[in-house]
This record gives structure tokens, sequence and C-alpha cells, in this order.
């Protein structure tokens, strides 16, 4: 028996930035420093937030020629700043930094990557039903993926999915009959969302 979404309607009501995509927050030297509300920045709004925050000894700068964000110590203290720190990976990829750095007393570093602020790019379609042909390379073995739908609206539209525009999916289940399942909604990194 084989299973397949012939269409959906998903309202994008999660926000770019937020506490299950990891991305509100930043460590410095090994303590958690920046911590922003969750909701759905621009870059002009999260460099004024991050500039903004007391705690966090550094300001932010966008350049819109680059696509880059530049922090500036702020302190006459050096510090590092653990941008590979696992509650730090989501904000700090979106603001296209990869890699701890340690940063001097007015000194300054540009993010090594431009910024993307769209945190989740695909949504997956997790089941509960046995599944046995999606192998991805995040858990090294079989997943119940029932398909992928890439993420192409903004906040608070309507994400309108037919995977008749792409490539149709269809998987394989175990089980010869169906009586009852669920499914859920996960990002590209397995976050629920």
């Amino acid at each position: 028996m084989r299973i397949s979404l012939s269409s959906a309607e998903i309202p994008h009501t999660w926000y770019n930035l937020s506490d299950e995509l990891n991305s509100v927050s930043i460590w410095v030297d090994g303590a958690a420093s920046l911590s922003l509300a969750e909701g759905n920045y621009d870059i002009y709004e999260l460099v004024a937030a991050i500039t903004a925050d007391a705690t966090f000894k550094y300001s932010a700068a966008y350049n819109a020629i680059t696509g880059k964000v530049t922090l500036t110590n702020t302190n006459a203290t050096g510090y590092t700043i653990n941008f590979t720190q696992a509650d730090s990976l989501g904000l700090s990829k979106a603001l296209g930094f990869d890699a701890d750095v340690e940063v001097g007393a007015g000194g300054s570093t540009t993010g090594t990557n431009v910024v993307n602020l769209n945190t989740l790019r695909s949504l997956f379609i997790y089941s509960s039903l046995s599944i046995a042909n999606v192998i991805t390379t995040e858990q090294n073995g079989f997943e119940p993926i029932l398909d992928q739908i890439p993420v192409k609206t903004r906040p608070f539209e309507i994400l309108h999915y037919t995977p008749y525009d792409t490539a149709p999916f269809s998987a394989t289940l175990s089980d010869d009959e169906i009586k009852v399942f669920e499914i859920s909604l996960k990002d590209q990194n397995g976050n629920l969302v």
C-alpha cells in the first residue's frame, strides 16, 4: 500500500525567530548573553533589538550592499562570542555567523555568510504510519516522512502546496491497513513546528 499528499493549505503562523528554532539567543564566554523576544523580525528590527539589549555588549549593524551583519564590542573588555553553542546556532546562522570568535575591546566581527532570516525553509510532514522508503541523513535511517513542503510564503499568509507543482512523492506503507494515524510538521532540522 502507498500513501501520498495530494494538497495542503497551512497557515504561516510560526515566527522566524523562536525558542523552538534556537534562534533567539547568543552566548558569550560560555553563558547566555543576548535573549530576544520571539517574533517575526526583518533585518533592521533585528539589529535594533540586538543593539538595544543591555546584557549583550555588542552593537549590530547591517550592510545592505554585502548583506552581512557586523557586531561591534561596546565594552572595554574582550569577549568570545559562542556562535556554535547549541542555543546560539539558529540566530547565529540567521545572522551569517558560523564559528566562535574572540572580539577585543572596541573590536568588531562581520558574518562570513549573508543574512538569511528565512529560518524555516521546508516543512516535513511526519506521520505515525510505518513508512519504509524515506532515508534521512539526520537520523541515518528510515523516517516516517510523507512529504517535504518548501516554505515560500511570508508570515501570516497561507502556504498552498500541490505536490504536482514539483514531483509527486508517495511512501510505501509497511502495514496492510490504516485505522488511525497522526501527523506533525517539523522543520529541516527535525524541530516540531
